[in-house]
């Protein structure tokens, strides 16, 4: 099996042209720009220069509601209150923790708009709205129907009697994926700067941003953190998009490829979740990703470590790739 570069270089090409003349690519560049302004209006919106000096008001109002739900008073008949889990009790505590630090070293919250741009770029990459998943979901979009819509619209009987081969068309289209899904994330990260720096001030490379982990509270650089987000959130996405692809060789449909695609991307982390309390769910694709868990110190499991998830993680990706090789040498494309 060869692959040669003049050839693939021309299929690329090619695909480039396909994807980006489709009025769904425009459709989807328009909105995810259109979802940075209007996340960087909202949260400007929701501010005023009053209102960003009381944030140390409205953390003391919370640190007296955690203090009353981690020390419940008894029963109006003497009763003892019910226990928290111990779920409960750590996101508390955490949540105490942080926001006692704040108070201390006069660190506001990142939804303060006193951050600066950094803070929005971090809003944007791992709060909510989490634009790192419109991303990841237009790409699931693209790549589970890059290669089933060849053969539902029976296009690829075109591609395959050219003097291309079977591996070089897939590379291409792959890399026409992975193209597409890294270009977003940079129009992503690039527009949120933009709108960060207009709205809230081109500052705040040296905001801290704070970590919870083994029970005390450690400031990290905001800039160092968004990087982190955002690589973390191009693992996932190198991943769900290898995945949609696999699905794309897989199937005839792309309604079927797009809809399963889909599915996974939403349904797969709940799943994950709900059944954390099985040793075995370790080895579970969602459970390993967004790595950025690690940096939170907040892994799926207690005792997982970014190591150990990488290695998975890489373990799915070859085996991904490795069976949509396989089905695409494989497939008939007769009717």
């Amino acid at each position: 099996m060869r692959i040669g570069l003049r050839p693939f270089g021309r299929l690329f090409v090619n695909e480039q042209v396909k994807l980006y003349g489709k009025t769904g690519t425009k459709i989807m560049i328009a909105l995810l720009l259109l979802l940075v302004a209007g996340a960087g209006w909202l949260a400007k919106s929701a501010l005023n220069d009053a209102d960003a000096g009381k944030w140390r008001q409205v953390l003391t109002q919370q640190n007296a509601a955690l203090h009353k739900q981690l020390q419940p008073p008894p029963g109006s008949d003497g009763s003892p209150a019910p226990a928290l889990s111990a779920k409960q009790r750590e996101s508390l505590e955490r949540q105490l923790a942080m926001n006692e630090y704040r108070l201390a070293h006069d660190v506001p919250p990142l939804d303060s708009g006193i951050g600066g741009m950094w803070s929005f770029v971090e809003l944007t990459s791992s709060a909510v709205p989490d634009l790192i998943d419109v991303v990841t979901l237009f790409t699931i979009i693209v790549a589970a129907g890059i290669v089933a819509s060849e053969f539902s619209a029976g296009t690829i009987k075109l591609l395959l009697v050219r003097p291309f081969g079977r591996g070089t068309i897939l590379l291409a289209k792959y890399a026409t994926t992975l193209a597409f899904a890294m270009g977003l994330l940079v129009l992503l990260f690039l527009t949120s700067l933009l709108a960060g720096g207009l709205l809230f001030g081109f500052g705040g490379m040296n905001e801290p941003y704070l970590v919870y982990a083994h029970g005390e509270v450690v400031a990290r650089s905001m800039f160092v953190h968004a990087m982190q987000s955002y690589g973390a959130g191009g693992l996932d996405l190198l991943l769900l998009a290898t995945l949609a692809f696999l699905l794309s060789a897989a199937f005839r449909s792309s309604s079927m490829a797009i809809g399963l695609g889909l599915f996974l991307l939403f349904a797969g982390p709940q799943l994950a979740y709900m059944l954390q309390k099985y040793k075995w769910t370790e080895y579970v694709l969602f459970a390993n990703m967004n790595v950025s868990r690690y940096f939170d110190g907040a892994p799926f499991r207690d005792g997982m470590t970014l190591s150990f998830s990488l290695a998975v993680l890489g373990v799915y990706y070859v085996c991904f790739l490795a069976f949509a090789w396989t089905v695409f040498q494989r497939r008939d494309v007769a009717g």
